[in-house]
């Protein structure tokens, strides 16, 4: 089973050898604006939108007064609006036999087919 969830401009070819430039990188090393190794939050949906280029949802420069209004750098900070925007979410067992790229998400099986929301979603 597959959902359909409209179409979004992510990236389609991602190589290892892109990913292998990010290992071993904090957040820090990627991000200027919001986050370092350590403080209260978690910032696995923020380091992938900076590697990946999302901006969906709530981005990491509206979270300091001195970039609240920049429109270009900031990139996606829950995972649920990560999540919410897939194009297409499905069980891996159901996933095309094409698909070379994708992100991987655990979710509760009842929400694999819903909105999820703030609160139920780690960021």
């Amino acid at each position: 089973m597959t959902v359909n969830l409209g179409t979004k401009d992510f990236p389609k070819d991602i190589s290892k050898e892109f990913l292998d430039g990010y290992v071993g990188k904090k957040i820090e090393d990627i991000c200027g604006i919001f986050g370092k190794t350590g403080d209260e939050h978690n910032h696995c949906a923020h380091f992938v939108s900076h590697v990946l280029g999302f901006r969906i949802g709530l981005l990491c420069d509206s979270m300091k007064y001195e970039t609240r209004n920049d429109t270009d750098s900031g990139r996606t900070i829950r995972v649920n609006d990560l999540f919410n925007n897939c194009p297409e979410r499905g069980y891996w067992v159901d996933k095309p036999k094409d698909l070379d790229c994708c992100l991987i998400f655990a979710v509760l099986k009842s929400q694999i087919n819903r909105v999820v929301p703030d609160d139920n979603a780690w960021y």
